[in-house]
């Protein structure tokens, strides 16, 4: 998502229109609508003023946070099966992952499994 479409969607979501963060921001109206049509891309202060206007990050005005979010989710997906796997596994499986994940042998349990 480039920073044009980005705006119009905190624009959208904030239930705000240009004129509103123009105000917020001091950008003039021509540089936003801009901005806006993708015709330009704001500078590291204009950035900072749009980011603090809709009371977001600098990473998610750029569209970075949408994506970090979506890999930690995917990544706990994965985790959790992985967990709820292990916990399913008899003690030699258990032992044979840990070695893998280079942890220490699991000590004198007995397989409950």
């Amino acid at each position: 998502m480039n920073i044009a479409e980005i705006i119009k969607k905190l624009l959208k979501k904030n239930n705000m229109t240009q004129a509103d963060i123009c105000r917020l921001t001091g950008i003039p109206t021509s540089l936003m609508s801009n901005y806006i049509k993708g015709k330009k891309t704001p500078s590291l202060s204009n950035s900072v003023k749009l980011a603090q206007a809709f009371n977001i990050s600098m990473d998610e005005l750029a569209g970075i946070d949408n994506k970090i979010k979506n890999n930690k989710y995917e990544f706990s997906k994965e985790l959790l099966e992985v967990a709820i796997a292990y916990e399913k596994a008899d003690f030699k499986t258990k032992n044979h992952i840990r070695i893998i994940l280079d942890l220490p042998k699991i000590g004198a349990e007995k397989d409950t499994n």
